[in-house]
């Protein structure tokens, strides 16, 4: 009688074979592999409890923050606010406390000391809307030292920044504004007519201000 012949085996055992072959033959590569795998992990995991501790944190400091300045007590929130930025930096905490000391600084004339803290905030933050904000803020800090011109560029910034149409021809208006505070009158009416030319909130403005900066002055008779 012919035997039959056994059927091959599937190549997937073979593969199978090859594999944990080879895992017997790295044990110790496959063990150190593991651990590794596990600290990132855990590192992974630590970090961002830290990141969550640290919003939390810092937002207990801000509310405390915001009750001296109901309190009246400027000058200890003043000092709270400025450890909160320095503490934790990078946390939407810190962002927020930062626009509150740059109001608090300019309500005091130290326009020098609340540019820059949000000039830094519009270079670092990964909100287009944070920075849009930031930049405005920078913007009415050049604008209350009677620095225009610049006032005029951080306005026009924040316009480029913000991604929502009624808060981009706010700032533009602001920019508009301060050009002409600045004698710049050609960027001034360059502005408004954009303003009329997209029919926002600002429109009705913008043909006010317009017809002043382009009326013909009354000849003398």
């Amino acid at each position: 009688m012919t035997k039959t012949a056994n059927p091959p085996r599937p190549q997937i055992d073979d593969r199978a074979d090859t594999f944990f072959l080879w895992i017997q033959t790295h044990m110790r590569q496959v063990a150190i592999a593991g651990v590794v795998l596990v600290a990132l992990g855990l590192g992974v995991w630590l970090w961002r409890q830290s990141r969550v501790a640290r919003e939390r944190n810092a937002s207990i400091d801000l509310l405390n923050a915001a009750q001296t300045i109901q309190s009246g007590n400027m000058a200890l929130a003043q000092s709270d606010l400025e450890k909160l930025v320095a503490r934790y930096e990078g946390t939407n905490a810190a962002a927020q406390a930062a626009f509150e000391l740059a109001n608090i600084y300019y309500g005091q004339g130290q326009y020098d000391r609340g540019i820059p803290l949000l000039q830094q905030l519009a270079e670092s933050s990964d909100d287009p809307l944070v920075r849009a904000m930031a930049e405005n803020g920078v913007a009415s800090g050049y604008e209350g030292g009677g620095r225009f011109a610049d006032a005029a560029g951080h306005y026009r910034r924040a316009a480029e920044l913000t991604r929502l149409e009624d808060e981009r021809d706010i700032y533009l208006a602001n920019a508009a504004r301060a050009y002409q505070a600045a004698g710049n009158k050609a960027e001034a009416v360059a502005i408004w007519r954009q303003l009329i030319d997209s029919e926002g909130t600002q429109s009705a403005e913008a043909r006010v201000r317009l017809g002043e900066l382009t009326a013909e002055p009354a000849k003398q008779g």
